[in-house]
C-alpha cells in the first residue's frame, strides 16, 4: 500500500525505500542520546515493520520522531517545574549548603536545555506549528522570554501559511495531550 511497501526491493525506478533502522542512523538524528533514540525506536511501533519511500519518509517517521521528542521534552520541564516547586527538597536544599544548592540549579539547568534542544530538534524533523508553539511555552518555562516571543513569531508566520498534511493527523495522535504545554491544531 502506497506509501508503504514490506519489501525494500529495487523495483520502484521512482526512488528507494528507506526504513526505521536507516531513518535513526540518519545525519539529522546523530545527535540524540541512545534513551532517545530508544524512545523514538519504540514511538515507531508497528511503522518499525514497513519499509517507506524516501520522498514520504520524512513526513511520515518525521512527524512520529518529532511528537516523541516533544513529548520527551516536555516531561523533562515537567520534571524540572515540579522539582522546583518540592517545598521539601527547597528546606533540604538550604540545610545541605551552598554547593547542593548549586549542584541542584546546574543540574535542573542542564535538563531545561536539554528539553528546549529536543523540541527544537523536533521541528526541525517536522515543522509544524503546534511543535514550534510547545517549543516557545518550554522556553517561557525556562525563563527565557525574549526567545519565546521570537518562536512565537516563527509559530505565527507558520501556521498563517500552513498547509494541512497527510501526517498531520499522526503527529495529533502522538503528542501527549496531558502536558501543560499543549496547543490545539486548529
Amino acid at each position: 500500500m502506497w506509501p508503504f511497501n514490506r519489501n525494500s526491493s529495487k523495483t520502484d525506478s521512482h526512488s528507494e525505500y528507506i526504513d526505521c533502522a536507516q531513518f535513526l542512523a540518519s545525519e539529522r538524528l546523530r545527535d540524540l542520546t541512545p534513551d532517545e533514540r530508544e524512545e523514538i525506536k519504540r514511538a515507531f511501533g508497528p511503522l518499525q515493520k514497513q519499509c517507506y519511500l524516501s520522498n514520504h519518509v520524512d513526513n511520515i517517521l518525521g512527524a512520529s520522531a518529532a511528537a516523541t521528542l516533544c513529548n520527551l521534552a516536555s516531561g523533562m520541564t515537567r520534571e524540572v517545574l515540579e522539582l522546583e516547586s518540592d517545598t521539601d527538597l527547597k528546606s533540604d536544599l538550604e540545610t545541605a549548603g551552598e554547593a547542593e544548592t548549586i549542584k541542584f540549579r546546574d543540574e535542573t539547568k542542564a535538563q531545561q536545555d536539554r528539553a528546549i534542544w529536543l523540541a527544537r530538534k523536533a521541528t526541525e524533523l517536522y515543522p509544524h506549528p503546534v511543535l514550534f508553539a510547545r517549543l516557545a511555552k518550554l522556553l517561557e518555562a525556562a525563563g527565557r522570554s525574549d526567545d519565546a516571543n521570537k518562536v512565537r513569531e516563527i509559530y505565527d508566520k507558520l501556521k498563517a501559511a500552513w498547509t494541512p498534511r497527510y501526517t498531520d493527523e499522526l503527529l495529533m495522535m502522538e503528542l501527549n495531550p496531558e502536558t501543560p504545554y499543549s496547543e490545539k491544531c486548529e
